[in-house]
This record gives C-alpha cells, sequence and structure tokens, in this order.
C-alpha cells in the first residue's frame, strides 16, 4: 500500500515538473522608443538546451507594465488572463534591457486544452500571453466557421490580431468567407476592409482574393496606377503587377519614352526593362549610325551584343550598304570575316548577297549525316 502511495505522489511530482517546465520559460528581454512608442522584444534559447532561439517583438502600451520606470535595478511586470512576465534589469529615457521569466496561466492553459490544443510550447503561450489573446477567442472563431485552427495557425491568428470583428468586416466586403490562412496573409500585408474597397474602386471589382494579395505584397496602389498613366500607360491590372514586380518606375518609362523610339508599348517597356535597356543604350546605339530605330530592334541591339567593331568589320568585308537588320541576321547567324571569305571562295570569287550568305551559314551549321 506504501509502495502505491509512493509511486501515486512520484507520478505527481513528475506530472509537476513537466507540466512547470511546459508552462514557464526564461530569457533576454530589451525595450526601445520608437517614434515615441515603446516596443519590447523578447529572446529565448538556452532554456530548450538547443541552438535554436524564440523571439518576439511588438508594440505595447507602457501602462501595462506596472513598475516600469528609470533605474539600475528595476524590476516591472506584465499581467494578463493567460500569464505573468516578470522583467528584472536597467532602463534608460531610451529604453532598456535585461532578463525575465514568464509563467502561464493553468486556468488559460486548460482552457486551450478543451478547445483541443494539448500541446502548447512555453514559447507558444508567451506569444499568446504578449498577444493578449483571450482563449474564448477560439470558440468565437468556431462559431463563424473557423473551426479546428492548427496550433501554428492559432498563434499567427493571435500574433497579429486576426480578431473575429476583423474576419467579419474583410467577409463582408469580399462576400464570401475567407480561409484562415489567406486572413493570416491578409493581415500580415495590411489589408483591411477600406483598402479592399479603394482598390476595387481603382483597378475593379473583379479583383479576387489573390489579386489583392499580390496587389498589396508589391505595394501597387491607386497613386502609382496614375502615375504609370501619366506617362501614357493606362495599365491593366496584370501589366500593374508585371511592372511592379519588375520595378519598373514612372521615371524609367519617362526617361525612356524621351529617347523619342515610336510606337513605345508596355510589352516594350517589360521587354526593355528585362533585358536592361535604358536610355542610355539607346543613345549608344544610335551613336552606332542607326538614328530610325524601333523598340524591337534595340531590344536586338541588346541581346545579340552589337557593337561598332562588328558593324566596322562586317563593312570593311565588303557589305558596306548592309542595313541594320541585315548587319543583326549575320551577327545572330555569327558570321565573322573568316567565314565571308571562304563564302566568296565558294561564289567564284563574288561576295554573296547577303541572304545567299546567311543561308551559307545555316547550311554549314548543319550536323554531318
Amino acid at each position: 500500500m506504501k509502495r502505491k502511495l509512493l509511486i501515486s505522489v512520484l507520478i505527481c511530482l513528475v506530472t509537476s515538473v513537466v507540466l512547470q517546465a511546459q508552462t514557464t520559460m526564461k530569457g533576454s528581454w530589451r525595450t526601445e522608443i520608437r517614434e515615441g512608442n515603446l516596443h519590447i522584444y523578447l529572446s529565448s534559447g538556452a532554456n530548450r538546451g538547443d541552438s535554436r532561439n524564440w523571439n518576439y517583438g511588438n508594440e505595447i502600451d507602457q501602462a501595462e507594465l506596472k513598475g516600469y520606470k528609470t533605474g539600475n535595478d528595476v524590476t516591472f511586470t506584465l499581467s494578463r488572463k493567460s500569464g505573468e512576465i516578470v522583467f528584472t534589469g536597467s532602463i534608460r529615457n531610451d529604453g532598456g534591457s535585461g532578463e525575465f521569466s514568464y509563467t502561464a496561466n493553468q486556468g488559460f492553459v486548460s482552457q486551450m486544452k478543451q478547445y483541443g490544443y494539448n500541446n502548447l510550447s512555453a514559447e507558444d503561450l508567451l506569444t499568446l500571453t504578449m498577444s493578449d489573446f483571450d482563449a474564448a477567442t477560439v470558440n468565437e472563431l468556431s462559431k463563424m466557421g473557423y473551426k479546428d485552427i492548427p496550433r501554428d495557425k492559432i498563434i499567427a491568428v493571435a500574433a497579429l490580431k486576426v480578431t473575429p470583428a476583423y474576419l467579419s468586416s474583410i467577409n463582408k466586403i469580399i462576400e464570401t468567407t475567407i480561409t484562415i490562412d489567406k486572413a493570416i496573409t491578409f493581415k500580415a500585408l495590411g489589408i483591411t476592409d477600406i483598402k479592399i474597397r479603394d482598390l476595387r474602386n481603382s483597378f475593379g471589382d473583379d479583383l479576387s482574393v489573390n489579386d489583392l494579395i499580390t496587389f498589396s505584397a508589391l505595394r501597387i496602389d491607386p497613386e502609382y496606377a496614375s502615375q504609370m498613366k501619366a506617362t501614357g500607360f493606362d495599365l491593366t491590372p496584370q501589366q500593374l503587377v508585371t511592372f511592379k514586380s519588375m520595378n519598373i518606375t514612372p521615371d524609367y518609362v519617362s526617361g525612356m519614352r524621351k529617347t523619342g523610339l515610336k510606337e513605345l508599348s508596355a510589352e516594350n517597356i517589360i521587354a526593355f526593362k528585362a533585358q536592361g535597356v535604358n536610355p542610355a543604350f539607346v543613345t549608344e546605339c544610335r551613336n552606332l549610325g542607326f538614328s530610325a530605330l524601333s523598340a524591337a530592334q534595340v531590344i536586338k541591339l541588346k541581346i545579340f551584343d552589337l557593337n561598332r567593331e562588328y558593324i566596322d568589320m562586317i563593312r570593311s568585308a565588303g557589305y558596306k550598304n548592309a542595313d541594320l537588320e541585315t548587319i543583326l541576321q549575320f551577327r545572330i547567324m555569327k558570321i565573322d570575316r573568316d567565314f565571308i571569305e571562304k563564302a566568296k571562295e565558294f561564289n567564284d570569287g563574288v561576295l554573296p548577297e547577303p541572304q545567299k550568305l546567311v543561308g551559307l551559314k545555316a547550311m554549314s551549321n548543319k550536323p554531318a549525316n
């Protein structure tokens, strides 16, 4: 009987130690003042006995930190429904640093277990505490249709403050129920119902959830579209995405227009940017002796690296009146002086016509059977 009692006591002690290990945490902290607001940063890795680090940072209301004041040996606390953090260290007017000790509220832990979150780590619980997450929110989300949210997602929901009110406002304006994954992405990108309204007013009501994410991630807004329109391009939403993803700025477009190239299209601008064409390169092309250039020719000049040395070689080899398209064709076919001389010999000592020369080169490139 005594042995059974001893075993029961040991089991209780072990369970208590394990539970404590899962709901307590220690680490370092620092604060700083940014734009007049207090920001706090927590870091810990050593308490898990490995090299992995846990980090958290966010703005916090100084009024919540009881005992926060300047000094060299200060203790202050942050108490919330989900747990308490005790901070010790030194604080200056512009911030401070020190060590912290966290203990989760067992009532909160029990509530989260009731909702299916049985394996929350100390880091998870501390994140929930710093985010001031209420366990009842899980039930509210469930009533909205967001059931069985995975552990990592509920931590993100808490950290980003994806609240029921936020979800309701988003679902109302997009007229459907957004998934929790998309909602987390929306919140991380700062997408609100007001932003959705503004984007759709500017770019059309048919912008999808994925479009809204893309526009926000690339920071495409009505101002960017207006700036592009001022350069002469009334771009479609897809063209705006391409322009922004390639870092095509209004200044770049204006610069290319000033080169005098005619009939510039959005596709030309995209091709120019992809090939690294800029106004200076267009000037270089004209200095080669070709003034009436098309956008397509400029791109070819860039791709095939047509330079003064090659042009002079072609002209000195006998093709004095060759136009740009002919010289480009020679360059593409890798026709050099040696080949021109061999082609001339093959043609009874007569310089072949440009198209015949190209044909001879094509034949010479064919593999032997």
